[in-house]
């Protein structure tokens, strides 16, 4: 996606109130999900897009995110950081990246650190541009704050019901496309976005444009209950395989999951039996049907006897010790 904004901003500095105790000691988008920061699922979706610098802004337990990316660097992707001693809120975060916006960057793409979605990123940026707009917010029918006033013909009018407007409400997912100008307009001051969004819509009518998402998924886990929730739909196991966030650290990756699990032979198809997708190494065991299963691991094969059929019945399941 060529066209995509090589920049995103990404909402990192918040409290993380709505969450506590957990976020006492750690920024809400570093939260766990599937054994990784729950940031991490939107600079996947933005990289996948075209994303390739990332200016995270951070108040809250800064240290946290130097320890969650040591490198400064998310794949080939740049990560940089911009600590706020006094916590600006989202409308001066954004003020106060612009100094290191380059002049490639015309177009930003802005993401709350604590939203997941499954938003078409490529449909919204086109849906932003073609139309001209300083600022695109993308929204959904449905949500816990359906107040974002939006025409039939697409125009924002109205958020948190702040101007009286009577259009259709919708919710703002916590993503938005904006345009340097728009960025740069934004004054340095602990002011929510909001107020900038609700400043251009009255004095530039058609200025701020909404993209209606029609994607499955969208969260914006504000309380302690619906991140568990989410945390245990994510991690749940898949047959044969143990969630990422409970495998051993030496297979925390999915790039040592892979090699491992290109040791793993497959058994003669006169077995009837294919071996798992997910294979332990000494530090772990799993629970497997038992056939005759070939497993190598640091030169060393091993091999299952066959069960005979008389004693399947009563020896339905067999450990896989792993060496």
């Amino acid at each position: 996606m060529p066209d995509f904004p090589k920049t995103a901003f990404i909402l990192g500095a918040g409290l993380g109130t709505r969450l506590r105790p957990l976020t006492e000691h750690c920024p809400k988008p570093l939260l766990p999900l599937g054994g990784k920061p729950m940031v991490e699922r939107a600079l996947a979706k933005l990289y996948a897009a075209g994303t390739r610098r990332f200016l995270i802004n951070t108040h809250h337990c800064p240290e946290a995110w130097t320890q969650a990316f040591p490198t400064g660097r998310w794949q080939d992707a740049e990560i940089r950081f911009v600590h706020e001693p006094v916590l600006l809120e989202t409308g001066g975060g954004l003020a106060n990246i612009t100094q290191f916006l380059t002049t490639e960057d015309t177009q930003l793409v802005v993401w709350n650190g604590d939203i997941l979605s499954d938003v078409q990123l490529a449909e919204a940026y086109a849906h932003h541009t073609a139309n001209g707009a300083e600022a695109t917010l993308v929204v959904r029918e449905k949500g816990p704050n359906t107040n974002v006033r939006i025409t039939d013909d697409g125009f924002v009018t109205d958020l948190r019901d702040r101007l009286g407007k009577s259009d259709l409400a919708y919710q703002y997912t916590g993503i938005c496309f904006v345009t340097r100008a728009f960025a740069a307009g934004v004054p340095p001051a602990s002011v929510s976005l909001v107020e900038h969004f609700l400043t251009r819509v009255q004095a530039t009518p058609g200025s701020v444009q909404g993209y209606l998402d029609p994607s499955a998924h969208w969260h914006d886990l504000g309380t302690v209950a619906e991140y568990q929730q989410v945390k245990a739909e994510i991690e749940k196991p898949v047959r044969g395989q143990l969630p990422r966030s409970m495998l051993p650290s030496c297979l925390a990756t999915p790039s040592r999951l892979a090699r491992h699990r290109s040791k793993v032979a497959r058994v003669d198809a006169s077995t009837g039996w294919r071996s798992p997708t997910a294979v332990l190494p000494c530090c772990a065991s799993m629970t497997m049907p038992d056939r005759r299963t070939l497993v190598t691991d640091a030169s060393v094969t091993r091999s299952l006897p066959r069960v005979s059929t008389s004693r399947r019945s009563s020896l339905k399941t067999r450990t896989l010790a792993c060496w």
